[in-house]
């Protein structure tokens, strides 16, 4: 029997996805640090199996989405987990390649990760829409130009995206605690001209705010890393930091975007399963998920 994908859906063979669809490619991973555990990579075969038990809940209301199950994932298209090859330099050009193809064709895009340097490829592939703005929900700026020798790592993300001639602004949300980022790092960030918002700063503003300094004309990527989440809501994450927007409050900005932008895709990372408490990190991470895919998938019905 043919393994069954995200939400019991037929894992899709063929390259050619219709337009209106939204494609979903799993990605476990792709430039690993030297000498860092491997915590995410086994992620995506746990969230996978966690989310064919809403088999039967398709037709059930969803009051985060406002629609059934069913019309969530109706417009997807799952492609399975992308063939790794163990060299990330040839791996990371051909996850381009595949990206950009049905970025080309029509198709939003959704990466679900493993760690964050998954996040990268989607960025540098998102060239065919020649203008997009980033926004990233993470706890750690990511803006350090490599780490040893390596640039295309879990702490290079936003470095590199400031690189692309098509990123023409990015917005960075979540930002808390210690990390490894130094001052300098900050403010080139902001010399760039990132839009940086705090935790702190969270507090005081609501989603309305945050999706106003995005702009109208142009799509909006979402870059998710899991660990920007609470991790009182969601500990199960590699490098969890305390304090951080609430799960519902990520919920409801993901849709006002929804609801007011244009959406291009969305990537998806750091579910660490080895870290959760109770499967509270895992059920958090599947509703984010859906709550993802019926914010995409909506501008097609």
């Amino acid at each position: 029997m043919a393994e069954k994908g995200f939400f019991n859906l037929d894992i899709c063979v063929s390259e050619i996805v219709q337009k209106d669809k939204v494609v979903l490619l799993s990605v476990p991973t792709i430039t690993p640090y030297k000498g860092r555990d491997d915590n995410c990579s086994s992620g995506i075969k746990v969230l996978r199996d966690a989310s064919k038990k809403f088999e039967t809940k398709k037709n059930s209301w969803d009051f985060d989405t406002n629609s059934s199950l069913e019309q969530t994932i109706s417009s997807m298209v799952d492609l399975g987990n992308f063939s790794l090859k163990q060299n990330p330099q040839k791996d990371r050009a051909k996850l381009i390649e595949k990206l950009k193809f049905h970025i080309s064709n029509g198709n939003k895009i959704i990466i679900l990760g493993g760690d964050d340097s998954v996040s990268i490829p989607p960025i540098l592939a998102l060239e065919p829409l020649k203008q997009v703005h980033i926004l990233q929900i993470d706890a750690h700026l990511d803006w350090k130009d490599h780490v040893g020798e390596e640039k295309f790592g879990r702490s290079n993300v936003m470095k590199r995206a400031s690189e692309c001639e098509w990123v023409e602004g990015i917005t960075q949300i979540g930002l808390r605690g210690l990390g490894t980022s130094s001052e300098n790092e900050l403010w080139e960030a902001k010399k760039w001209g990132v839009n940086i918002i705090t935790s702190l700063e969270l507090l005081d503003l609501k989603v309305e705010e945050i999706v106003e300094i995005t702009p109208k004309e142009i799509p909006v990527y979402i870059s998710l890393d899991l660990d920007g989440v609470n991790p009182s809501a969601l500990p199960s994450v590699d490098s969890p930091v305390p304090g951080g927007p609430s799960l519902s409050y990520i919920i409801a900005l993901i849709k006002k975007l929804s609801d007011k932008r244009i959406l291009a895709g969305a990537n998806f990372v750091e579910f660490s399963p080895t870290n959760d408490i109770n499967d509270l990190g895992k059920n958090a991470t599947i509703r984010l998920l859906t709550v993802l895919c019926n914010s995409l998938t909506s501008s097609y019905r």
